[in-house]
């Protein structure tokens, strides 16, 4: 908007704002770059953080994604390999997989999948730690473009840490897929360390 000269108001920096913040879970993914960007967004209108969470959570939204996010956690699956925890559900939507992507990482989930429902297809978000980034050499932006050509999935996304995938399948199809490359990726990374072991 500021290179092209057009003039933010308050609810077009409100609404640019709550997207940065949803999308990194709550600032606790914000990297750098998100964060001048917010500041900067912020400055234009003369809005706190806090004005900004307070249309986010707007009237019962937070009791209501709390709701819904206790649902989803009791389909969750886990699956260990190599001593780290994937743990896995369903959601009933994007909104609702963020807020599920993060309970499962409080519940010590050393990977988080969770998949919903978009229009026709389905979407997973991951998210891993950044100790199974190092350790396990966990690439989920690689995972998600290697799933690309197996299911025909129409778009991908990531760091080594957040991952995003759309396919026209279903959400428990493709949240089986992930479940296959996150776990097929750490038995790789193991065997891998083993044999550099061995070469050493």
């Amino acid at each position: 908007f500021q290179e092209h000269g057009i003039q933010m108001d308050r609810k077009m920096a409100t609404a640019l704002a709550a997207g940065i913040i949803t999308d990194t879970l709550l600032l606790r993914q914000a990297n750098a770059a998100a964060l001048r960007r917010l500041s900067t967004v912020l400055q234009i209108a003369d809005l706190y953080v806090e004005d900004v969470i307070a249309v986010i959570d707007g009237p019962g939204q937070r009791e209501t994604r709390r709701s819904q996010g206790l649902v989803a956690l009791q389909g969750t699956r886990e699956v260990v390999v190599n001593g780290w925890s994937i743990l896995a559900t369903e959601a009933a939507s994007h909104d609702q997989g963020i807020i599920v992507v993060d309970a499962l990482k409080r519940l010590g989930a050393d990977v988080s999948l969770v998949s919903f429902p978009r229009e026709d297809k389905a979407m997973v978000l991951a998210e891993c730690d950044a100790a199974v980034v190092r350790g396990a050499t966990l690439d989920l932006a690689s995972l998600m473009a290697e799933a690309v050509p197996l299911i025909g999935a129409e778009d991908s996304w990531g760091t080594p840490a957040i991952g995003r995938i759309i396919a026209p399948t279903s959400p428990a199809e493709l949240l089986s897929l992930c479940i296959e490359l996150v776990a097929g990726s750490l038995r790789k990374s193991k065997r891998e360390r083993r044999s550099a072991d061995l070469v050493g």
